[in-house]
């Protein structure tokens, strides 16, 4: 949460793009009282095209009416950093329990890699 606000203090669009559902997505925003912050929700059937197609990146920037490469992508699937770089945009690996076991690749291909959030809570400017 305190990531969040730091990005809202400054200025910056936050979007969500999920290949799961829109109610599972909002539910889950809605649970943890976090659905304020975001811009734009946007699933794959949204756009008719999963990750590693850039489609939902590219709609999700667009409704937050920022440029693409102009974006950085947080991500724990390779997937979606494929998609992130697809759409022309940064990408930051975040460390996820269930896809740890491709971690060391998520690491090569982005172009950021963070275990946790807190790492970087303070350092928005240099987003």
């Amino acid at each position: 949460r305190e990531f969040l606000e730091g990005l809202r203090s400054k200025g910056y669009k936050m979007g969500i793009a999920t290949s799961n559902s829109r109610e599972l997505a909002m539910c889950c925003l809605e649970a943890l009282g976090i659905d304020g912050y975001f811009d734009s929700v946007v699933t794959a059937c949204d756009v008719g095209a999963g990750k590693p197609a850039p489609d939902i990146y590219l709609k999700c920037a667009e409704f937050c009416e920022v440029s693409p490469d102009n974006c950085m992508v947080f991500e724990v699937i390779i997937q979606g950093i494929e998609a992130g770089h697809n759409a022309g945009m940064k990408v930051c690996a975040v460390y996820d329990e269930y896809s740890k076991d491709d971690d060391v690749r998520k690491q090569s291909m982005a172009d950021y890699y963070i275990n946790d959030y807190n790492e970087i809570v303070g350092k928005v400017t240099d987003i």
